[in-house]
């Protein structure tokens, strides 16, 4: 049953895709014009400087994240210690009162963690977005140049032939046209100061 499921979805693809071209406004002579190529993403993600780029970037965003926390455990430990020792000095009342000031302590200081977890999530996000919108770039453009109809994952395919695979040219273009990965600076991100 999934074998007629696939092969029918690879029919309807090739047979549409001519026309989909067509109506693009690039001729499709015949269905000997139609093109297909290959991309191994995860190997696109290990090649390409662009990817190499973001992941050093999110890393050092992690870093600043992980230290900031660290910070902020270090902190709800002293002030814990301090209400310990306090406990025996003073009075019921007193002790009460430092005890809720250590609360609302510890619930600013997860607040703050919180906040960070979400700037930290939202840079991976934006690194994402980031290099996806260049992959993205560069294939169009391939796609354009050489007429390539459907140009498909590898990981999406049972079998394809070594000759459709344009991994490398498109690790080289991508390359080219953008190596880095513009994100904000993990100071500001995380919050961290």
């Amino acid at each position: 049953m999934k074998r007629k499921w696939l092969a029918w979805c690879a029919a309807l693809i090739i047979l549409a895709a001519p026309q989909a071209v067509a109506a693009q406004g690039k001729p499709v002579d015949s269905p000997g014009d139609f093109r297909v190529a290959v991309i191994n993403y995860p190997i696109l993600t290990r090649k390409a400087l662009i990817f190499k780029d973001a992941a050093k970037q999110v890393g050092a965003y992690r870093i600043a994240f992980q230290e900031a926390v660290k910070a902020a455990d270090g902190e709800v430990r002293r002030v814990n210690e301090e209400l310990g020792r306090k406990r025996a000095i003073l009075a019921p009342d007193a002790y009460a009162a430092e005890r809720r000031k250590y609360e609302e302590q510890v619930a600013q200081l997860n607040a703050n963690v919180k906040e960070r977890e979400r700037a930290l999530r939202e840079i991976e996000q934006r690194a994402e977005e980031t290099v996806n919108n260049a992959v993205k770039q560069v294939v169009d453009e391939f796609a354009n140049e050489f007429n390539v109809a459907l140009i498909m994952r590898s990981e999406m395919t049972a079998f394809y032939a070594s000759s459709l695979d344009i991994t490398n040219l498109i690790v080289e273009r991508l390359d080219k046209v953008a190596p880095t990965a513009k994100l904000p600076e993990a100071s500001s991100a995380t919050g961290s100061r």
